[in-house]
C-alpha cells in the first residue's frame, strides 16, 4: 500500500536484487529456496511481486533510487541464464528516467549497510515510512527516528556507491 501511493522509493539491498526490480525467474529462484513453500505459494508469491512493480509504469511512476552491493550482481540466482536476463533487467531499468540504480563495489569492505536491506518510502503529505528486511519478511518502520536513521544510512551508503555510469558498467561486466 505504501508503495502505491510513493512518490519517491530508496531502496538498499545488500543481498537480492529488490522486488521491484525483479524477472520473474529471479522472483521464483529465490522464492522457491523457502523451506516447506509449496510450488502454488511460490507461483501465488511471484505474481504479488510481479503486481508491485506494476507502480513503476503508471503515468507518474515514484523515483525509484536503488543502492546494491556489488555481490548481488554477481551471486547466480536462478541458474546463469536467469542472472543475465536479471541483470539486463537492471541495465534496462537503469536508463528510466525515474530510476538510478547505483553500486557499492565489493572491495568497499566494512559499510553502514552490512546491518541489511531497507526501504524508505515518500509519499506526498506524509512522512517517510521504512520497511526493514528481516529474517521474519519485511518490517514496518514508522516511528519518526526510525525513519530518520533510515535516511542517514541512505545518505552515507549513497557516499559510498559509484557513479550511476560505473554501476551501470560493473553490471555490464557482471553479464
Amino acid at each position: 500500500e505504501k508503495e502505491r501511493t510513493a512518490t519517491a522509493i530508496r531502496w538498499y539491498a545488500p543481498l537480492i536484487v529488490p522486488a521491484l526490480l525483479q524477472t520473474e525467474d529471479y522472483a521464483q529462484a529465490i522464492l522457491s529456496s523457502t523451506f516447506g513453500i509449496t510450488p502454488e505459494e511460490v507461483a501465488q508469491q511471484v505474481a504479488e511481486w510481479l503486481q508491485r512493480q506494476d507502480i513503476l509504469a503508471r503515468d507518474k511512476p515514484p523515483e525509484l533510487r536503488v543502492i546494491l552491493d556489488e555481490p548481488v550482481l554477481h551471486r547466480v540466482i536462478g541458474g546463469r541464464h536467469s542472472m543475465a536476463e536479471q541483470v539486463r533487467h537492471l541495465i534496462e531499468a537503469a536508463e528510466e528516467p525515474t530510476t538510478t540504480i547505483v553500486v557499492i563495489p565489493a572491495d568497499a569492505g566494512a559499510h553502514e549497510g552490512l546491518s541489511g536491506e531497507f526501504e524508505v518510502v515518500d509519499a506526498e503529505g506524509r512522512l517517510d515510512f521504512g520497511f526493514a528486511e528481516t529474517a521474519f519478511g519485511g518490517q514496518p518502520v514508522a516511528e519518526a527516528d526510525s525513519v530518520a536513521l533510515l535516511n542517514r544510512k541512505w545518505t552515507t551508503l549513497s557516499s559510498e556507491a559509484t557513479s550511476r555510469k560505473a554501476s551501470s558498467i560493473r553490471a555490464f561486466e557482471a553479464l
